[in-house]
């Protein structure tokens, strides 16, 4: 079961994902143009399940697009959690790549390592194939 260890209040300001600090806001919250790294998470027995991780030169449009993509988002998404990366695409991407590897939200597809926890697949259907 992967899922972020360590117990997080509902308002915190900061997150450590992976080895960097995360914002995070109110999933309604608007933004903003920026490029980075994204998190849709929900907050289940004080521990933040990522949902979906993406990253965009334009984040702000990328979350209206991922919220458009999977409107389950709308009721289960508590929060999101944002890194600001300038100037360095690949960076961004590698990033984005980690999480989705290490933490397996069960809304991406591409980068996956296994099914998601099974605490998260029980609020939303897991769009993991095994290969």
């Amino acid at each position: 079961m992967n899922i972020l260890h360590f117990k997080a209040p509902p308002q915190a300001q900061t997150c450590r994902w992976n080895g960097c600090n995360f914002k995070v806001w109110p999933s309604q919250q608007t933004f903003r143009r920026f490029p980075g790294v994204y998190v849709y998470t929900h907050l289940l027995e004080g521990r933040f399940h990522p949902l979906y991780v993406g990253e965009a030169e334009d984040v702000a449009a990328a979350l209206v697009k991922t919220k458009t993509s999977f409107p389950e988002l709308d009721v289960l998404a508590q929060h999101v959690h944002c890194l600001t990366v300038r100037d360095d695409a690949d960076r961004r991407k590698n990033i984005a790549r980690e999480m989705i590897e290490l933490f397996n939200p069960p809304l991406n597809t591409d980068h996956r390592t296994s099914a998601a926890s099974g605490k998260i697949s029980t609020l939303i259907p897991d769009r993991w194939q095994a290969a």
